[in-house]
């Protein structure tokens, strides 16, 4: 594909000693169909992995710090891959529509196997095939198991395992680059376990963490900043607003309920920081899936 190197520029897989069986990956939402009006003009930034092919219309996509000279502008047969936590602008055709795909696929701190500020994209042909055909028996399989019972539930977990291997195959086969990540000091990895496990707003647990390690506040920060080039509260933001997005697709109860669960003060707190995050708000993100799902497929 010509460009194609330009637009991959900056896309990282981590590469680290991670058990199969300990990575995480949910299904936010998955769809095919013709992109609803009020999701076809947005400026987002998401905690999650958004892929699109584009089965008729097209769309253009800038992102905020990226590499990209006037963004992209993807037309049918495209597929494109967006990893978390990069704000973009997207703008779809009228007439567009795709199969999407929304998830995350994490390690067991909470990590994203796959960052980059630019879309990965792919042209038709190879790769790029087995994961559209991959994501359509996902976007199927969502469909017809709305019933609720149990096999449903496994089938598309099934089906997004399936669509999130073909996807890495095909991160591998474009040529994307690949980060080797340093070994975690085995204290900084007591940590990351710890925050992992139930991360929640507010001050984070320095005296917990200080006890589990024997590090100072300052002794932790500079830990992680050498070996994750960031903060502790940036890795905590990350992996907190993760776990939101997850529990506003799946956990039926009101936004109080998961301000509690998660360390805020009222559903006012958790509406600020959330803004703060991702530019909209817990229950408008929350809206655009239940909009998108009733709408038909």
């Amino acid at each position: 594909m010509k460009g194609r190197e330009k637009w991959n520029v900056g896309a990282q897989l981590i590469r680290s000693p991670v058990a199969y069986e300990a990575i995480r990956c949910d299904l936010l939402m998955s769809y095919n169909r013709q992109v609803p009006a009020f999701a076809r003009c947005l400026t987002v930034r998401h905690s999650h992995c958004v892929w699109w092919h584009i089965l008729c219309g097209s769309v253009s996509v800038d992102t905020v710090g990226g590499t990209l000279s006037g963004g992209l502008r993807a037309r049918p047969g495209t597929s494109l891959c967006m990893a978390p936590g990069e704000v973009r602008t997207h703008v779809f055709t009228p007439d567009a529509r795709v199969i999407s795909v929304h998830f995350s696929v994490e390690t067991p701190d909470g990590r994203s196997l796959f960052r980059g500020r630019d879309p990965v994209v792919w042209q038709p042909g190879g790769a790029a095939d087995d994961v559209a055909a991959a994501g359509g028996r996902l976007a199927n399989a969502v469909k017809v198991g709305r019933g609720g019972v149990p096999a449903d539930g496994l089938r598309i977990r099934g089906q997004l395992y399936l669509f999130a291997a073909a996807l890495f195959n095909a991160l591998e086969a474009t040529g994307t680059v690949a980060v080797a990540e340093t070994a975690a000091d085995s204290r900084l990895q007591a940590v990351q376990a710890d925050l992992s496990r139930a991360p929640r707003a507010g001050p984070l647990p320095y005296e917990r963490w200080t006890r589990l390690t024997g590090l100072s506040r300052s002794q932790l920060d500079r830990l992680c900043r050498r070996h994750c080039a960031e903060s502790l509260r940036t890795r905590r933001d990350a992996v907190l607003m993760a776990r939101l997005e997850r529990a506003l697709a799946a956990d039926s109860r009101d936004i109080k309920a998961l301000a509690y669960d998660h360390g805020f003060v009222d559903a006012s707190h958790l509406t600020r920081w959330f803004r703060r995050q991702s530019g909209t708000t817990p229950g408008a993100f929350r809206q655009s899936l239940r909009g998108i799902r009733s709408g038909g497929q």
